[in-house]
């Protein structure tokens, strides 16, 4: 970990004016248009989102933004100022002209919490002045409470006690100064003044740069090592300006050239005219151009043209010279087409994108005679245009839903009892955009075109660069985890629960300020935030997708497996023996779709008609399972993905190329099978349960009746529903955690068939096929090949019938409620059964406090209590057995940075050679502080829900 006192970001987003799209329409594509079969093959070349809604229209008028003025040939006359002294309380948004300021922090001596105030000026040959400074009270962490100041998109941030350096602005500026702070604590704030008159003379070489008044005499920062320090700058002059303004700590990308002794000083840009704000409306990038963002920052679209002017005295059509470049190597010249025209000195230039170019951040270079402009071309997926593999059949609803709305719900808890939170994705700010790109930074370019291989590598990208995934118990705020750094939040190392993240802003600011590190802590719906925000960052049509009840499959056959043994004194229990592979059921697991056309996919091979494979794609950077094939990602890897809807919802796994062996690959290519099999598994799998035997040459017997659901609860039926945000805007009583249900909408269909459905026989070699993958150890049991059948209302044999499900008092939805005398705060499960002749049942009622993986929190522990009842009814009589569990019974595991996210419910009954297991999760609702625990309506910690009387 590094032990540098983070320097601050200077990317962070100013708050766009505009509204995400908004939309009435209801509607959400669906891959229903290509349910494969075998019998009926699907007649479809594409899947083209419905369009049976009104389109909206883009709201993309052109917002002003911070981009650097053209330099003017004449210095302009300052005018009178309006005030000599600004308070940010009363003068917060506007922006003032003029030759002297003072700037007082809102509510000086003491400003107040939660508050976020600008004021802007403008001026020439500005210097900048810090009288008295006390923001946050700790030196070097910025992450809290700071002032940032900001100038044509050059930002720095400062708290702590120590007066900020001076600095000075040579010609005309447009400066900001913005106070952020949080709900904790409060300070005096700051005061500073600025002059903007005759300011030193900047100096004349490259060299002084590095002692000029107010700029850090140093070298410039090395943020991953050799690769970035000053003598890799100064091996390709285009580096300069193309990485520094990516990884500006101090100085521009012009000053980081000139500190670190290399590279030439590029031509100014006021003979191009890059025409940013035409550009934009033309190619719907305006809410990008409203974010803070280097003055020469484009954003153009593949499929699309950008166009400029060249206004050059020496300037021609036939003399003008355009690319694009990759790190000083060119970017593939068959991806892009570029023509001039017009008179002599003002050129007209397009520069047009094939519909399938490589996206990602690259340098535009323009060179005439004389002169060299480069430019920040940042190149994102074209979802309007009919050439782009994303294109969404012009459905301009579903354009504003899933590529361009800024935020989003994201759905957690469990199949009876979930809640929706909402999320910012952030998309358009500069520092999301940088972070999108510099995920691809392992893919040669060529392969950035293909969205098959980009999103599969995004996913290996947010596990491997931005989260650092942590689950069960142990403190979320202080240590040190393996791989990970040292928490310390006052050194500008927060660590911070998962349910913290709900701004990408603040996962991405934390990770650029970390040298970008992987922040900590994750967990599923925060990878599928972050994926969602880096994709549509970059264009790619993205929705989150919640599915209750998910099965984690470890041995590939399409089951959940699960073991039982009998007690010496006939007590029917879990195990765990050595060599098992454990397969578990999330209560929920969150993770992504992506909406292209596949081109990658053998429909032939299926039974399948051209285009089987178009649609919604499911993709997971959650670290689960390692899996091969793919771009820039040499053998198996935590990623996931591009598994296509319409396979999985008909059982169908893609042919894997030769050499690729999922899990196992020596020789990966660049496509695999792209864990189809693992998805159908987590949406649609069967359940096993096997009873330890030694008379079997496997130690173990399938238990002779297979049901769907072990506990007769049709809620724990595996991959029980699929949840995404509906389109449109997001309601008051979301945003007040009252209830969004107005924002569900259910796609379960498009993972799977109505119940009862099951998910078909493996395609891949499993742990049960003659020769089993090489991760596969312990017994080797024979596949189910029964399709899950529909729930069984009663298993008969001679001596007993037991009866469905399993009772729980007080209520069987809902959560227990962790505070003491709260009338759902203790719980008794029951069974009942009735005997074709007199005998005694042995029934077991475990408790297990599990994350929401299912997994016990203190590892393989993690048990609340066991209890044992024997009951002995006469023949012909309806029996039942129970037991009571109190708060007493789970509260050491909740408190601290940790609370278990349910208790999991095992209750077995056992007569002879007849027995039965149900099954049953209850949420565990501990009240959020502050919250009133004897209301009709309790807020949960983390990401629990909400109770409901």
């Amino acid at each position: 970990p590094t032990t540098e006192t983070p320097v601050p970001t200077t990317e962070t987003p100013v708050p766009t004016t505009e509204t995400p799209v908004p939309t009435t329409e209801t509607p959400v594509p669906t891959t229903e248009t290509p349910i494969p079969t075998t019998e009926t093959p699907v007649p479809t070349t594409e899947t083209p989102v419905p369009t049976t809604e009104t389109p909206v229209p883009t709201t993309e008028t052109p917002v002003p933004t911070a981009q650097t003025p053209e330099p003017q040939t004449e210095v302009p006359t300052t005018p009178a100022p309006k005030k000599e002294y600004l308070n940010l309380r009363d003068d917060d948004g506007q922006t003032f002209t003029g030759a002297r300021f003072g700037v007082l922090s809102d509510g000086y001596l003491l400003y107040p919490n939660e508050t976020d105030r600008q004021v802007t000026f403008e001026g020439s040959d500005c210097q900048l002045r810090w009288t008295s400074f006390d923001v946050e009270g700790q030196e070097g962490n910025c992450v809290f409470d700071y002032v940032q100041v900001t100038v044509d998109g050059a930002s720095w941030k400062y708290c702590g006690t120590a007066l900020p350096p001076p600095r000075t602005f040579r010609g005309y500026k447009r400066i900001s100064v913005h106070l952020h702070t949080d709900n904790f604590v409060s300070r005096a704030g700051f005061n500073v003044g600025f002059q903007c008159e005759a300011a030193p003379a900047t100096p004349q070489t490259c060299r002084d740069l590095s002692t000029a008044v107010g700029d850090v005499a140093s070298a410039w920062h090395d943020v991953g090592g050799a690769r970035y320090s000053c003598s890799w700058y100064a091996g390709r002059p285009t580096r300069c300006h193309q990485f520094g303004s990516i990884y500006r700590r101090v100085f521009t990308a012009k000053e980081a050239c000139c500190v670190c002794g290399g590279g030439t000083v590029t031509a100014p840009l006021s003979d191009v005219d890059f025409k940013q704000a035409a550009n934009a409306v033309e190619l719907r990038t305006a809410r990008y151009r409203a974010s803070v963002h280097p003055a020469n920052a484009l954003f153009a679209r593949r499929g699309a043209a950008y166009t400029f002017t060249v206004r050059a005295p020496a300037a021609m059509a036939s003399n003008v010279a355009v690319s694009l470049e990759h790190e000083g190597d060119a970017y593939p010249r068959e991806m892009y087409a570029v023509r001039t025209s017009g008179r002599p000195a003002a050129v007209q230039v397009e520069v047009a994108l094939d519909a399938d170019a490589a996206i990602g951040l690259y340098t535009l270079v323009v060179e005439y005679p004389g002169s060299r402009v480069e430019a920040l071309m940042t190149v994102l997926v074209n979802a309007v245009a009919r050439g782009d593999a994303a294109y969404l059949g012009g459905a301009g609803w579903a354009v504003a839903e899933y590529v361009e709305n800024n935020e989003g719900v994201v759905f957690t808890g469990s199949a009876g009892s979930h809640a929706g939170y909402v999320y910012e994705y952030d998309q358009y700010a500069w520092n999301t955009v940088a972070v999108a790109a510099r995920s691809l930074r392992r893919m040669p370019v060529v392969d950035r075109a293909d969205l098959t291989l980009v999103t599969r590598h995004l996913t290996y990208s947010v596990n491997k660069d931005i989260c650092y995934g942590k689950w069960g118990s142990g403190s979320y705020t202080t240590g040190r985890p393996g791989g990970g750094y040292e928490c310390d939040a006052a050194a500008g190392r927060p660590c911070r629960g998962p349910s913290y993240w709900k701004n990408m802003t603040d996962v991405f600011s934390l990770h650029t300020s970390l040298g970008y590190r992987p922040i900590q802590y994750c967990q599923c719906w925060v990878y599928a935030a972050v994926y969602t925000s880096v994709g549509r960052a970059l264009g790619i049509p993205t929705r989150v997708t919640t599915v209750f009840n998910s099965a984690a499959d470890k041995d590939r056959n399409r089951a959940i497996d699960t073991f039982y043994r009998f007690t010496d004194s006939g007590a029917l229990v879990p195990t765990y023996s050595a060599g098992l592979k454990k397969d578990s059921v999330w209560n929920f697991h969150t993770w992504n779709d992506v909406w292209f056309r596949r081109t990658d996919i053998d429909c032939a091979a299926l039974g399948l008609r051209a285009g089987c494979a178009n649609g919604w794609q499911a993709v997971d950077a959650t670290p689960q399972l390692r899996s091969a094939g793919g771009s820039g990602v040499a053998g198996a890897a935590f990623q996931m993905g591009p598994a296509a809807l319409g396979l999985v919802r008909g059982n169908y796994h893609p042919v894997c190329r030769p050499g690729v062996v999922e899990l196992n690959a020596t020789l990966a290519e660049k496509y695999g099978c792209y864990d189809t099999e693992f998805v159908i598994t987590e949406a649609n799998a069967n359940i096993n349960e096997w009873v330890k035997d030694s008379s079997s040459p496997t130690g173990w017997s399938l238990h002779d009746s297979h049901i769907t659901d072990p506990d007769g609860n049709a809620m724990l039926i595996q991959g029980h529903s699929a949840l995404t945000k509906r389109s449109g805007p997001i309601s008051d009583d979301c945003r007040n955690r009252v209830t969004c249900g107005a924002e569900e909408n259910y796609v379960t269909k498009e993972y799977k068939e109505a119940e009862p459905s099951g998910p078909g026989t493996p395609t891949m070699p499993s742990c049960a096929s003659p020769n089993p993958p090489l991760h596969c150890s312990g017994p080797k049991f024979k596949w189910n090949a029964n399709a899950r059948r529909a729930t069984v209302l009663g298993e008969s044999t001679a001596k007993v019938t037991f009866e469905a499900g399993m009772g729980l008092s007080p209520r069987v939805d809902g959560h227990v409620v962790n505070v003491d005398g709260h009338a759902h705060a203790d719980f008794t499960p029951s069974l009942r059964f009735t005997l074709g002749e007199a005998a005694t049942v042995v029934c077991t009622f475990i408790v297990t406090a599990v994350d929401y993986r299912s997994e016990p929190v203190d590892g393989v522990d993690g048990n609340v209590a066991t209890r044992t009842v024997r009951v002995a009814p006469a023949a012909g009589e309806i029996g039942s057995c129970s037991a009571a569990f109190t708060r007493e019974d789970y509260v050491r595991f909740t408190g601290g940075d940790f609370d278990a996210f349910a208790l999991k419910i095992v209750a077995t009954a056992a007569v002879g050679d007849s027995w039965v297991v149900r099954e049953h999760q209850k949420v565990l609702c501990t009240p959020e502080a502050g919250a009133a625990t004897n209301a009709v309506r309790i807020p949960c910690r983390g990401m629990n829900g909400v109770w409901a009387a």
